[in-house]
């Protein structure tokens, strides 16, 4: 696929994920996860944690932390070719500069949008 994120097949047991580094936002309302032209490897389910990290840090030190992280969004089902729309819910009013979105077990997500205010 030319347009989104795709990962290969998994062979065994795990979950994909990315992690970005956003705008510092505050007051997340929306979440968009789209799955569009993936009709055939998209991902089952996917969730998302976020974190804000005040000082420049070592990518390998964001990556061994972020399991910690807090969850944005619950573990959600996916279906295919869809624009998947969620309410924030968790984390309305915490200052978030990186997400990592999880999916499981693998597949393409063609658009991710965080919708919300900066300061």
């Amino acid at each position: 696929m030319g347009d989104g994120w795709e990962t290969r097949r998994r062979r065994d047991k795990g979950f994909d994920w990315l992690i970005l580094k956003s705008i510092e936002g505050e007051m997340i309302n929306k979440i968009e996860i789209s799955t569009h032209h993936f009709k055939g490897n998209f991902p089952s389910h996917c969730s998302l944690q976020a974190a804000y990290i005040p000082k420049k840090k070592p990518s390998s030190s964001i990556v061994s932390n972020s399991n910690g992280w807090k969850t944005l969004m619950n573990k959600t089902s996916l279906k295919a070719n869809k624009t998947h729309t969620f309410k924030n819910t968790l984390m309305k009013k915490n200052k978030i500069n990186f997400i990592k979105i999880n999916i499981y077990p693998d597949g393409g997500i063609s658009r991710f949008r965080i919708f919300g205010k900066a300061k």
